[in-house]
């Protein structure tokens, strides 16, 4: 006989907490996807960040030089040389000049060293503890040496009377290489810095010396139309080679890295090979609208056009020099480079030094770094929920409104619904790329949805005791 089962014994269940989102569906919910191959959806005006249709990505913009500090008070600033935390002006007749650049963003004059009876200071290059600094006089001597150990007291320690006006030092070890102008090229001894002593010249004759170079080994003068390579440690040998310049092309200032010698020409930027010291060689060249001084720096040479203010050249490769950027300044004069700033005499009338950035790490703007779209949807039933997803690299941080920007909410790129605190009718998003060394943001591709439905979570729900009761009055007679 089968007994029907009309009863169980009680049991307890306990019911699992559950944790979830739940998003009743809706007609006018939507999805805006983006790939950014088109500015269909860029606010131009409230985005400063790299929206690159070319590469379908949000990026960061290569940097471009920025001026970030000046000191303006004092006019007529010229010749430049940075050494450590210094930078080392000549003011013409009011002698040199030294500021404290711990701070690029806002050089402080710190030490002054005045020009003997007010002579005409041409030129100062730096090196470790001391100055050596060009004079153009007649009354004293021309080549000074100052202990610049405590930038803030100069002190002359040494001196030599040149014969001629001192336009241009260079050091190599324990020589300095004077452009001695109508004396033509002198070298100096300064290893007894208070005693700089005579050590050898060349005059090419007839011909003024007002720019020079040097290595260890060579000297390299320039005259206004001809380059010369000498070799400072042979009293009897003439120069080892030259090369001339076109009468257009007056040579304006010289430099020398290795076995390349690079010429400012006023009109243009040239390269010289002087691996052979016997036949100098023109490989490679670019246009400039009014190259005065440069300064070498790794693979990039930073020209003061008096023109078109400081340009950078990448000079990686010899033969085939390139525009690589600019900033634009009134009357740019010298040049030096420490980090990633630029150091510039602007010889206007109260331009004065100016300190510009013309580098990043990782060459990107990490300033510009905002991107905002325009509305990306519209709906009738204002939106009260949203979820973003994105594919990116680095530390990219997102927003979102539904009214058109009166109130932002931090999103998540996780997907995961989020109700507004401030629903509407104008969905529109934000986001913002935090760079960090040898990371670089970027978004390649970012999907938005909503609804006009609130998500609801389920989360915490207590368990729940159940029981099984019997349906027969009596479960132990089953016919009841």
């Amino acid at each position: 006989m089968t007994i029907p089962i009309r009863f169980a014994f009680a049991h307890t269940l306990a019911a699992l907490a559950l944790s979830c989102v739940l998003l009743p569906s809706s007609s006018d919910a939507g999805t805006y996807s983006e790939d950014f191959s088109t500015t269909t959806y860029l606010d131009a005006a409230q985005s400063t960040a790299d929206w690159n249709t070319g590469g379908g990505e949000l990026g960061l913009f290569p940097f471009e030089p920025r001026l970030v500090g000046s000191h303006e008070s004092s006019p007529n600033m010229q010749w430049i040389d940075v050494e450590g935390d210094y930078a080392f002006v000549t003011q013409k007749y009011d002698g040199l000049k030294i500021f404290d650049i711990s701070d690029p963003t806002a050089p402080l004059l710190v030490g002054t060293y005045e020009s003997p009876s007010g002579d005409f200071m041409y030129c100062v290059t730096v090196r470790g503890n001391f100055a050596y600094v060009g004079y153009g006089s007649t009354s004293a001597a021309k080549f000074h040496v100052l202990d610049v150990t405590n930038p803030t007291s100069p002190a002359l320690v040494g001196s030599y009377d040149t014969p001629g006006n001192v336009t241009e030092i260079a050091i190599a070890g324990d020589l300095a290489h004077i452009a001695d102008q109508q004396a033509g090229s002198l070298v100096l001894d300064i290893s007894d810095p208070a005693s700089p002593s005579f050590y050898s010249t060349y005059n090419p004759g007839g011909l003024f010396i007002y720019n020079i170079a040097a290595t260890d080994s060579m000297t390299y003068a320039a005259a206004a139309h001809v380059m010369y390579t000498i070799n400072p440690h042979n009293l009897l040998l003439p120069p080892v080679g030259s090369i001339p310049t076109e009468q257009t092309r007056q040579i304006g200032s010289i430099e020398v890295r290795d076995d390349m010698v690079f010429l400012g020409l006023g009109q243009e930027f040239r390269v010289i090979d002087v691996s052979n010291p016997l036949a100098p060689l023109v490989v490679g060249s670019i246009e400039s609208t009014g190259a005065r001084e440069f300064m070498i720096d790794g693979n990039f040479a930073y020209i003061a056009d008096n023109s078109d203010g400081l340009e950078v050249i990448d000079i990686s490769d010899p033969t085939n020099p390139t525009f690589v950027t600019s900033y634009d300044l009134h009357a740019a004069f010298d040049v030096d480079v420490s980090g990633n700033f630029a150091y510039v005499t602007d010889a206007g009338f109260g331009d004065g030094l100016k300190v510009i950035e013309v580098f990043h790490e990782d060459d990107v703007d990490p300033d510009r770094n905002l991107t905002q779209s325009s509305t990306i949807a519209s709906p009738v039933d204002p939106i009260l929920s949203v979820k973003l997803t994105s594919t990116q690299m680095g530390d990219v941080s997102w927003e979102i409104t539904a009214d058109g920007g009166a109130n932002w909410q931090p999103v998540e790129p996780d997907g995961v619904w989020l109700n507004f605190d401030f629903p509407g009718s104008d969905l529109r998003w934000r986001s913002t790329q935090h760079w960090s060394p040898g990371v670089i943001p970027h978004v390649s591709g970012l999907q938005v949805d909503w609804s006009p439905a609130t998500a609801t979570a389920v989360g915490s729900m207590p368990g729940r005791r159940f029981a099984l009761h019997p349906n027969t009055p009596n479960p132990f007679n089953p016919s009841t």
